[in-house]
């Protein structure tokens, strides 16, 4: 049962007529917008009065690229001309705050800005209600191996405070599985939970595999292979990677990014360094912190965000 649609690209807002024919025909179809979240992720650039108004109107959650503040991010978000893109960005996240419109950050890591809790502190005040932060791929000059042991221990520092904590995603998604006793032996919902659409109508299982032809599965203008999606998602349980299937941390992670694991290992079933290296030392510091807190908590002493305990 289809319960999302997310616009991404490249940058969806480069054709704002698919975006709005499509956001629209998506609220033609299920009326309740309970019943279908729609998103777009976008660099901002494009996001002017016109697509606001739209998304406001339709209840449209938006994901703003940026990847630090203006030195950084016009470093490393160039327009041809050469000029940055920041000042295009926070023109965008006005817009979106005009609006009232609930707004996330997705920012992509490198060795440039491998402090995940600086970055937070940079990007926090300007409104996001979440934030994302995502490793480099693809790019070798800035992946973050010079900087892994400063992005490993800055994630440590942000499960260790629970405001900060909240809101960051992946952190959030590891304290929840162990505050809540949560056991997944999936990643993510690839070849079970969703499909990609690209441009041409290609249809492929998970949108970092756009363009790879080995994954691509038909066309919606001729034919969806379904069969073949589906028998990807069944080789993708933790417990069948030889790498996962002892590992203490196994149902708390489920294996890892796959394309990520792809892209280092070329299989999905061996997990990438990186991801593995962080998600465990998350993983422990929350269960250190829960067993502390749990235990301050029967003793009586009072613990901040007790409130979310389960205990």
């Amino acid at each position: 049962m289809l319960n999302s649609l997310i616009l991404f690209g490249g940058e969806p807002l480069i054709n704002p007529e698919i975006v709005e024919f499509a956001i629209c025909y998506a609220r033609s179809v299920f009326r309740n917008m309970d019943e279908l979240n729609i998103a777009v992720a976008t660099n901002g650039i494009g996001l002017n009065t016109r697509m606001t108004e739209l998304f406001a109107k339709y209840n449209v959650h938006v994901q703003v690229s940026i990847d630090g503040g203006p030195e950084l991010h016009n470093e490393l978000r160039v327009f041809p001309s050469g000029q940055g893109s920041f000042s295009g960005v926070e023109k965008a996240i006005k817009e979106l705050k005009v609006r009232g419109l609930s707004f996330t950050s997705r920012s992509t890591v490198t060795e440039l800005n491998a402090d995940i809790l600086a970055l937070f502190n940079v990007l926090s005040p300007l409104g996001f209600s979440s934030l994302n932060f995502q490793p480099v791929h693809g790019a070798k000059e800035l992946e973050i191996d010079s900087q892994e042991e400063t992005f490993v221990s800055s994630y440590q520092k942000v499960v260790e405070d629970k405001e900060i904590m909240k809101k960051v995603v992946y952190a959030r998604a590891i304290w929840d599985r162990v505050e809540r006793g949560l056991k997944i032996n999936k990643f993510c919902g690839m070849g079970t939970a969703g499909l990609v659409i690209a441009p041409n109508g290609d249809v492929y299982p998970c949108h970092r595999l756009v363009g790879q032809e080995e994954f691509q599965a038909g066309n919606i203008l001729r034919h969806v292979n379904l069969e073949k999606v589906k028998a990807i998602g069944k080789k993708l349980p933790v417990e069948s990677f030889p790498q996962c299937s002892f590992c203490w941390a196994r149902y708390l992670c489920g294996g890892g990014c796959y394309a990520e694991n792809l892209f280092e290992n070329g299989t999905f079933s061996a997990p990438y360094p990186l991801r593995c290296k962080l998600t465990r030392s998350m993983i422990k510091k929350a269960i250190s912190l829960f067993v502390r807190r749990r235990r301050d908590f029967e003793k009586g002493i009072p613990v901040a965000g007790a409130e979310g305990m389960s205990c």
